[in-house]
């Protein structure tokens, strides 16, 4: 394949944007793994093709900016400037727009060839904000593809304007920060810590500026939500009921996991029975019928029939809990307490499963 066709295209954006989807997405089974050279930092590469186009795709670690001094954002940061990739895709998650934007702005201080994805749009729309990708794309100059990389949505479009910029056909002028403002007076001020810190303020407030211009929250909340909210954290209902909660789902697993245990344990017993009939015909040794049966098959039958039962119940009720946003709520409500112990309010839903485990193996 000629040289002119190929193209070095980075994908770049914070930790749980999404960014791992269009990756995979874009690449299918085409990637492979490794470090970067003189980094332990992990990399992904891929390659797609478009059009005439075939492009090499680099995952680049996921970051919150440029400007710390830890592993993977100075892999990140070197890669774009060093590297110089012909592209460099920004994955943005649309459901916070304002605490990822900051990193796509610095990015754009340090190459001109940057694209927008826009991902979790069909999350964003679920809870009610809205994003004019034409007006961010007019305040930043820099091309804006709205996705939902999860359903493929956007997937498309993301080629024919990568299509586009790689032929020529769509010019992209980033609109930068007016850094007359923030021009210090000496050189050596440049690497003082107070510029520093106001460079990066000045990526948030411009960031926040943006932001306020093209983001829209609808200002009625769902009314399950509200209910939800000042039934589970309230200061004098939250506490009961989570425990009325977390009681109701323990007492439904022991109770609902009864009749499908005993249901096993006959089963069991009765394959056990023509089991040890079979070995008195072949006349097996005694030492051979307990280590058989008195040994594996009794273990495995009483580990099948007392823990499957309760486990097949439990975990799917946990899911739903989980699903209907019943779990964050109660780990935010007990995370004040945990946090005197130096623990994390999450730790309660962990200790909750061990504690129904150690019941279940013990009783």
């Amino acid at each position: 394949m000629p040289e002119k066709t190929r193209l070095r295209i980075a994908l770049a954006g914070n930790p749980n944007t999404g960014k791992s989807t269009v990756f995979n997405a874009l690449t299918g089974l085409k990637q492979h793994t490794g470090n970067w050279a003189g980094k332990t930092v992990g990399n992904a590469v891929g390659e797609f093709s478009f059009g005439a186009w075939q492009a090499q795709l680099y995952d680049l670690p996921g970051i919150y900016s440029l400007f710390s001094e830890c592993a993977e954002e100075r892999a990140a940061k070197d890669f774009i400037c060093y590297e110089q990739p012909d592209i460099v895709l920004v994955v943005l998650d649309a459901t916070s727009l304002e605490r990822n934007l900051p990193l796509g702005l610095q990015i754009m201080e340090l190459t001109e060839n940057v694209i927008f994805c826009l991902n979790l749009t069909d999350e964003a729309e679920k809870r009610g904000i809205s994003v004019d990708d034409v007006r961010l794309e007019k305040l930043t100059g820099v091309p804006v593809i709205k996705m939902a990389a999860r359903q493929g949505v956007g997937l498309l479009e993301l080629k024919e304007m990568l299509l586009a910029v790689a032929e020529g056909r769509k010019s992209i002028r980033p609109i930068g920060i007016d850094w007359d403002a923030f021009t210090p007076e000496t050189e050596s001020g440049y690497r003082s810590a107070e510029f520093q810190e106001k460079r990066s303020l000045a990526f948030l407030s411009r960031a926040k500026e943006i932001c306020d211009a093209v983001v829209q929250k609808k200002e009625e909340r769902d009314s399950r939500t509200e209910c939800m909210d000042k039934i589970l954290l309230s200061a004098k209902t939250g506490i009961p009921f989570m425990l009325l909660l977390l009681g109701g789902v323990f007492w439904i697993t022991v109770a609902g996991a009864n009749v499908p245990s005993e249901f096993l344990m006959r089963q069991f017993h009765q394959c056990g029975a023509v089991m040890r009939n079979g070995l008195l015909t072949l006349q097996a040794p005694l030492w051979l019928q307990g280590l058989l049966l008195d040994g594996v098959w009794l273990t495995v039958s009483w580990v099948v029939a007392v823990m499957l039962p309760p486990m097949a119940i439990f975990f799917p009720l946990f899911t739903l809990l989980e699903d209907f946003g019943l779990l964050p709520r109660i780990a935010f409500n007990l995370d004040g307490l945990f946090q005197k112990a130096g623990a994390h309010g999450k730790q309660a839903l962990t200790m909750w499963i061990e504690k129904f485990t150690m019941f279940f193996l013990y009783h």
